[in-house]
């Protein structure tokens, strides 16, 4: 007879997927990147990470991958019905493997009621979730995802943040109390390169900056930003932050100096530490 017996500990983890690697995360912010070749090998490289089958995971899935709006909020019910037809003809996914779902953002514009879509394939999500050798507990886009680096708890004003993700595409994105007010992918930026000249790529980001603070304050009604910050990549945010903090008066600096820990694979480490708020 066994008196005792030890239940296996269910761990969280946080995935996020671009087009040429897979970054895996722990609450602990322990990570691992695997490299691929676009979402055809998504599935063999899943199937291989380490997670346990009784795991759980929280998937983050790519800009690249998805067709991301903002439409007016359905008047009837069920919302669902329709905003399909709204998508139908609006996102080049075809009806019969279009998957989205919607949220609302915590602060609606003035004179109008929207909602944010989030539109994946059906098929390509299938295979993704069927591949990975753990729970799959939620899926998500990965500017809402980043919102569980900026827990409710924190006091203050918004937090303006430029994100370079893993495809080196640029999110602006404004947080406040654990909530996303406000985000949009910016045209026209590839980052990836190392001789970008810090002064013109500020010069380049203080009107979309400014759009998004003034949009803020003057549609979303919302406290003026505190503090910008910064994950693009560690030479980018040492030069930029001092630029940007005199052409906005606002004091800047980097994630990892705002969370106080090393640099890290981002959206995979915020969908880990989303399992605490979930």
């Amino acid at each position: 007879m066994k008196w005792f017996s030890k239940k296996a500990s269910t761990k969280q983890w946080g995935i996020a997927l671009y087009q040429q690697s897979i970054s895996l995360a722990a609450q602990s912010g322990q990570a691992q990147h695997f490299e691929c070749q676009g979402p055809a090998q998504w599935p063999a490289v899943l199937a291989a990470l380490p997670v346990g089958d009784k795991d759980q995971v929280r998937l983050v899935l790519p800009h690249s991958e998805l067709s991301s709006l903002s439409v007016d909020k359905p008047p009837t019910e069920p919302i669902t019905e329709g905003l399909f037809w709204a998508l139908k003809d609006a996102v080049p996914i075809p009806p019969h493997d279009l998957q989205f779902d919607y949220y609302d953002l915590p602060a609606q514009p003035i004179g109008r009621e929207r909602v944010n879509v989030v539109c994946a394939s059906k098929a390509l999500l299938k295979g993704v979730c069927q591949a990975i050798p753990a729970q799959v507990v939620s899926l998500a886009n990965e500017e809402m995802t980043l919102r569980f680096l900026f827990p409710a708890s924190d006091a203050g004003r918004p937090l303006l943040l430029l994100r370079l993700n893993g495809d080196g595409d640029l999110l602006l994105a404004i947080y406040h109390q654990g909530m996303l007010f406000f985000s949009r992918w910016l045209q026209g930026y590839r980052l990836m390169q190392d001789e970008l000249d810090p002064y013109l790529l500020s010069e380049r980001l203080t009107l979309d900056i400014q759009r998004a603070m003034d949009y803020l304050e003057s549609q979303l009604r919302q406290p003026p930003v505190e503090k910008i910050i910064l994950a693009l990549n560690e030479l980018l945010d040492e030069s930029l932050a001092p630029l940007l903090a005199e052409s906005f008066g606002l004091p800047a600096q980097s994630l990892a100096d705002y969370l106080q820990i090393p640099d890290s694979p981002w959206a995979a480490l915020a969908a880990a530490r989303g399992s605490d708020e979930a």
